[in-house]
């Protein structure tokens, strides 16, 4: 009855029973057969766990090969990588079915994978440097040779001078002249004298690091005018 004292002489057998209410009735309390609580859940009402990140975690695992090992991180949540050991690889495989490596250059601005034909050779788009300057512009020629800017054709397969003498009555004179320092000139080949209203092309016998062109007038005291274009592939 309830408020009786219960007596009895064999604790073991002693027993007490747990009810609980779903909210309008008041049903037992199961527990399976070691004594643990039998949890349901619901599929339209599921359990609702909420994890305190101070006082809760849950735990990721992976396996070593043998064993299941905690993931770790450091204390702003990035995952602890640690390299192998001197002793430790990892081997590799390439399927040349599936797998691929790009090797990659650059254009100036963008990465760019390099191309290869079907039969692996390496695909080269070459574009020739061309130089086309005017380095003498209508200039009057006097007794002594004045000279053009230098030019560098360490880089050109081939160069010439194009000079014309752009006068009316007077003879031009013109001369190449090479320099391996830019500091030291001497001429190269023999000087091209080119009557008025004529052109005609002149380059170098032999090789130095720089160019230039000379120009003066033929004759004493008779200036013309001349211009000289210099032009250079590799």
């Amino acid at each position: 009855m309830p408020g009786m004292p219960v007596y009895q002489d064999s604790p073991s057998s002693l027993k007490n029973q747990i009810y609980a209410t779903d909210g309008s009735n008041v049903i037992n309390v199961k527990a399976d057969d070691t004594g643990r609580l039998t949890i349901s859940t619901d599929a339209a009402a599921p359990l609702d766990v909420s994890i305190n990140e101070a006082n809760d975690s849950i735990l990721v695992y992976g396996n070593d090969g043998a064993d299941n090992q905690i993931i770790k991180t450091n204390s702003s949540g990035q995952l602890d990588i640690r390299p192998l050991t001197s002793a430790d690889t990892v081997s590799v495989i390439i399927d040349e079915a599936n797998d691929s490596i790009l090797v990659y250059g650059n254009d100036g601005a963008n990465n760019q994978a390099l191309k290869t034909d079907d039969q692996g050779v390496l695909q080269v788009n070459y574009t020739r440097a061309f130089v086309d300057e005017t380095i003498v512009n209508a200039q009057a020629t006097a007794n002594t040779y004045a000279f053009s800017g230098e030019q560098d054709i360490s880089n050109m397969a081939s160069y010439a001078f194009f000079v014309n003498n752009t006068g009316i009555t007077n003879s031009a004179t013109f001369k190449v002249q090479l320099s391996p320092d830019n500091i030291t000139w001497v001429d190269d080949g023999d000087e091209l004298a080119v009557v008025a209203e004529t052109a005609n092309i002149m380059t170098a016998n032999r090789f130095l690091k720089y160019i230039r062109i000379g120009y003066k007038s033929t004759t004493a005291d008779d200036s013309t005018t001349v211009t000289v274009i210099f032009q250079a592939q590799s």
